[in-house]
C-alpha cells in the first residue's frame, strides 16, 4: 500500500451507523463498534474487536451497510478457494441476516496461545 495516493495508503478501521439494533458498515459511521451484542455474526464475521462491550446492550439483529464491505468481511470468513461457494451454494447471507457456514476459516491459529477459539 506504500505506493497508493490517500485515501488508498493505510488501513481504516470500521465505523457504522445505526437505525434501532442494525448495524451500517461503512468507512465514515458516527459509531466504532456494531451496535447490541450476541448476535452469530459477530464471531462469524471476525468483528469480536467490534463488538458492543456493554453488558445491558440489547441484541444485536443485523449487519449491512456498503456492499464491497460485506463481501470482504465474508471473503476473511472462509478460505479463498470456498468464496463462491459461501456467497451462492451455502446462501450464507440469506434473507438479510448472516446465517453462517460451515466452511473453513483459513485463519492461522496461535499454538502457543492457552485457548483455542470455540
Amino acid at each position: 500500500m506504500p505506493e497508493q495516493h490517500p485515501p488508498r495508503d493505510g488501513w481504516y478501521p470500521l465505523r457504522f451507523d445505526y437505525v434501532n439494533t442494525i448495524s451500517y458498515l461503512n468507512l465514515e459511521g458516527d459509531h466504532n463498534c456494531v451496535t447490541g451484542n450476541g448476535a452469530r455474526f459477530i464471531h462469524g464475521l471476525g468483528l469480536e474487536s467490534y463488538a458492543d462491550r456493554e453488558d445491558n446492550a440489547p441484541r444485536a439483529r443485523g449487519l449491512a451497510g456498503n456492499l464491497a464491505m460485506l463481501i470482504g468481511l465474508i471473503a476473511f470468513s472462509c478460505r479463498t478457494q470456498d468464496l463462491d461457494a459461501v456467497l451462492i451454494d451455502d446462501r450464507a447471507w440469506r434473507h438479510h441476516k448472516w446465517t453462517d457456514h460451515s466452511r473453513l476459516d483459513g485463519r492461522k491459529l496461535d499454538l502457543n496461545a492457552d485457548t483455542q477459539p470455540p
